[in-house]
């Protein structure tokens, strides 16, 4: 699936032909689909969003929260839509017998860019226009971490299959990794410009973009430092490393 500022969704199969096409009556901010891809969902400039039914291609809208939607994902356990807006409200979206209930459950503080899912636990992680990354319990909508480190906008984050590392990309042009406890495992800052977008593959194989049009693809831990300092074509010091990886990593094995 792909959207864009015309308020098209466009579904393209694995020969890269057009199978559908919808149209909205505004920009699509943002995507996402159920973990079975037999349903998509959609949030507006305007704040509205759209259920998409991939199989019957029907399509209908659910809710509206009267600011622009940036940020959603979609929880299994509970079966339920979570979405960050513009002015940085993150809500609930629950399925009721007579539509959509939109229940804000916390404030982010800042424009809310990526809400992200622990395919292995009940949590997620916030990011925006913040240089902080805010982890929230599922479960009773609590506190549970809030990650510093990055020294910009967190533009977006992405868990491995195992919730046991947690990705984050920012306009500092670092990408960090941090683990299941929120320590941070490794820094790097390979892209030459502010890095948006970041998915964790099967395998831990994590794909990083930024705004120059630079995509990367990297080899999840442990072969995460190697590939950041090989990556960054550049030999770094050992004071020089200090300042873009974890404490634990030695810039001799690394990088020399």
């Amino acid at each position: 699936l792909s959207a864009g500022v015309d308020g098209r969704i466009i579904r393209v199969d694995e020969e890269a032909l057009q199978t559908a096409v919808w149209n909205t009556d505004s920009p699509v901010r943002v995507l996402a689909t159920t973990p079975d891809g037999s349903t998509a969902f959609a949030g507006t400039e305007e704040g509205s969003v759209l259920r998409l039914d991939l199989e019957s291609g029907e399509d209908e809208v659910i809710g509206q929260v009267g600011q622009e939607v940036l940020a959603m994902t979609w929880l299994p356990g509970p079966s339920a839509l979570l979405i960050g807006d513009a002015v940085g409200t993150v809500s609930l979206m629950v399925p009721e017998d007579d539509g959509w209930r939109v229940s804000p459950i916390a404030e982010f503080g800042a424009e809310v860019r990526s809400i992200s899912s622990d395919p292995a636990d009940s949590r997620v992680a916030l990011a925006g226009a913040l240089p902080t990354v805010t982890i929230l319990d599922t479960d009773d909508w609590s506190t549970l971490a809030v990650l510093r480190g990055h020294t910009s906008d967190v533009r977006d984050t992405a868990w491995s299959d195992d919730g046991s590392t947690l990705v984050t990309v920012s306009r500092d042009q670092t990408v960090r990794l941090w683990t299941r406890d929120f320590a941070e495992l490794s820094v790097a800052n390979v892209h030459r410009a502010d890095n948006r977008a970041v998915h964790v593959g099967t395998g831990d194989t994590i794909v990083t973009a930024s705004n120059s049009g630079e995509t990367l693809l990297w080899p999840g831990p442990p072969a995460w430092e190697t590939a950041g300092c090989m990556l960054a074509e550049r030999a770094l010091s050992p004071s020089e490393w200090a300042i873009h990886a974890g404490p634990d990593v030695s810039p001799v094995a690394i990088c020399n």
